[in-house]
C-alpha cells in the first residue's frame, strides 16, 4: 500500500468515526428532545383537565349567583 493510499485510508477511517459520533449525539439529542416533548404533553393534558374542572366550578358558581341575585 502506498503512502497516499495509507493517508486516504486514514482520512476515510476518521470521517468514518467522526459521522458515527455526530450520528450517536444526533440520536441522544433526539432522545432527549422525545422525552421533553412527551413530558410536556403530559403536563398540557394535567393542565387542561385542571382548566376544565375551574370552568365547570366557575359555571357552577355562576349558577348559584345568578339564583341568589334573583331573590
Amino acid at each position: 500500500m502506498t503512502e497516499l493510499e495509507k493517508q486516504l485510508l486514514s482520512a476515510l477511517e476518521q470521517l468514518q468515526s467522526d459521522s458515527k459520533k455526530r450520528h450517536n449525539e444526533f440520536v441522544e439529542y433526539y432522545n432527549t428532545l422525545n422525552n421533553m416533548y412527551q413530558t410536556t404533553q403530559k403536563e398540557n393534558a394535567r393542565i387542561q383537565r385542571q382548566v376544565s374542572s375551574l370552568n365547570e366550578q366557575v359555571e357552577t358558581l355562576t349558577t348559584v349567583l345568578n339564583r341568589l341575585a334573583k331573590r
